[in-house]
């Protein structure tokens, strides 16, 4: 739905634009636009061409991030786990409501969960992002089809 309202929006206003500036070169001119309309895709070819791989860094860097989150994970749980054994030994507090806190804690974050399953499934899935090459591809397009 995005995508078809920027779509006709960029249409109309190069429409409009293209049919005036059109309307008033000479052939020469024309001549050079349509050339130029030709071959305005190549280096838009070549930088895709260019990022269509992942680039070595970016894989690095996710998979050390992969790691370095799995290890935050393990030494949140050791420390809660230290904290925990500490009261319960060291501190002697037997009555420690470990289980309420729990409790609330996973209801907490159902909640939460619940609430951004419904946010995704009732308006991110309905979303289509525009791709950044849509603006050019249509300019160039309408420029095709107004100088023949």
């Amino acid at each position: 739905m995005e995508t078809r309202v920027i779509t006709e929006e960029i249409n109309n206003n190069i429409s409009s634009y293209f049919d005036n500036a059109v309307a008033n070169m000479t052939p020469e001119q024309r001549l050079e636009a349509k050339q130029f309309a030709i071959n305005a895709d190549k280096p838009l070819e070549i930088l895709s061409n260019i990022y269509s791989d992942p680039d070595k860094l970016t894989v690095n860097s996710n998979a050390w991030l992969k790691i370095t989150n799995i290890l935050y994970g393990l030494i949140i749980f050791a420390v809660i786990a230290t904290l925990l054994l500490t009261i319960l030994y060291v501190c002697k507090i037997h009555d420690f409501p470990f289980s309420e806190i729990l409790k609330e804690n996973i209801v907490l974050f159902t909640a939460v969960g619940i609430i951004e399953v419904v946010f995704f499934l009732k308006i991110g899935l309905h979303y289509i992002p525009t791709m950044p090459s849509a603006i050019i591809s249509d300019t160039l397009s309408d420029l095709r089809a107004k100088l023949g």
